[in-house]
């Protein structure tokens, strides 16, 4: 009950951390150097916004994570704040401009998770798929490389979904939330505590972006959060191997893999474009263009998050009815993937036939 009642504790401490923190971060991020930040740039495919405001929010996980590591944890987590900084720093190079190039900044987010895996000897959760656990079981590169690749999916969708005031940090709080009630039940207390605390981040910072942003995330929250979401899928998913499938674990995450997996093979294989450049066809797009008929910007903006997440608390909420049974979760996996496809054709039909 000690350990508990300490959950409670922190978690709120970190909450009025986080909110006295982006405050100041947002009034004074001129005089604190950080002007480069501000994200000005109305006119990428990616931008739904028309005032400047700060890339900051990233910022602001990364000092908050690191103070919960040093201050709040029993032990020191080497590989989750190798990870987390990594990916904090490439996304905050993009931020600064300093790294323009998304080849680039692949590489050098593979090249750095690879080591990281391999240093700190992070565990692959059984894939579960017609031998291929046997495979890697038997080459430890490619294990260390197929895990690498579905950190990055994770890490590129995360990235791809932040655009909208809250989609991304609502999208994490609610698997955080799943993930707490798991370890709570599977009594995984360390895993318990992680969770709480990057839940308690995420809701100091989800104040300030949703629903009128008054902070964006950055490439660097982005990267951050999606990285951190890795690691705690990764590690929860191996601590319940024998009892919760991997594939439970593959279709709660299964929006964020949707949006950077079916837009990859949608520009390389249909449209024969460069699947590394950005443009405006992603399904949060399209539903925020579809919505934006019916309302202002900033009204179909944060609708747009909502109707989301709606949707994907709708259509994962079946899985607690067999999340133990393999088979039906790789059929259902399936049916995700059949329902966003349709979603995401519905919505272009329905854009290029409106006026």
């Amino acid at each position: 009950m000690f350990y508990l009642e300490n959950i409670y504790i922190s978690f709120f401490l970190i909450i009025i951390f986080g909110v006295i923190l982006n405050y100041i971060l947002i009034k004074r991020f001129k005089i604190l150097g950080l002007s480069n930040l501000l994200d000005s740039d109305y006119n990428k495919p990616q931008s739904f916004h028309n005032v400047s405001i700060p890339r900051i929010g990233g910022l602001a996980f990364y000092i908050i994570f690191v103070c919960i590591i040093f201050f709040f944890t029993k032990r020191f987590y080497y590989d989750l704040f190798f990870l987390a900084s990594v990916c904090f720093f490439i996304g905050f190079a993009d931020d600064i401009k300093l790294i323009n190039s998304p080849s680039l900044r692949l590489f050098l987010l593979f090249l750095s998770i690879n080591l990281i895996i391999y240093y700190f000897g992070i565990e692959t959760p059984k894939f579960q798929i017609l031998g291929l656990d046997e495979i890697i079981s038997k080459n430890n590169l490619l294990r260390i490389s197929l895990l690498s690749i579905c950190f990055l999916f994770i890490i590129n969708g995360s990235n791809f979904i932040d655009g909208y005031n809250g989609l991304l940090l609502i999208q994490f709080v609610i698997i955080l939330m799943i993930l707490i009630i798991i370890n709570f039940n599977y009594l995984n207390f360390e895993l318990l505590f992680l969770s709480c605390l990057f839940l308690s981040i995420s809701v100091s910072l989800l104040l300030f972006n949703f629903p009128r942003a008054k902070l964006f995330l950055g490439d660097s929250g982005s990267y951050l959060i999606g990285g951190v979401s890795s690691y705690l899928l990764i590690k929860t998913s191996i601590s319940t191997k024998l009892i919760i499938p991997p594939f439970f674990y593959a279709c709660i995450i299964y929006y964020i893999f949707f949006e950077v997996v079916f837009s990859f093979f949608r520009k390389l294989i249909i449209e024969k474009k460069n699947p590394l450049h950005p443009d405006s066809k992603h399904l949060h797009m399209l539903l925020f263009k579809f919505l934006n008929k019916k309302s202002n910007n900033h009204i179909a903006n944060y609708k747009t998050s909502l109707s989301l997440n709606l949707i994907y608390i709708l259509s994962i909420s079946p899985l607690i009815f067999f999340y133990e049974n393999l088979f039906l979760l790789k059929m259902y996996f399936f049916c995700l993937l059949a329902l966003y496809t349709f979603i995401y054709y519905l919505l272009r039909y329905l854009n290029s036939n409106s006026h």
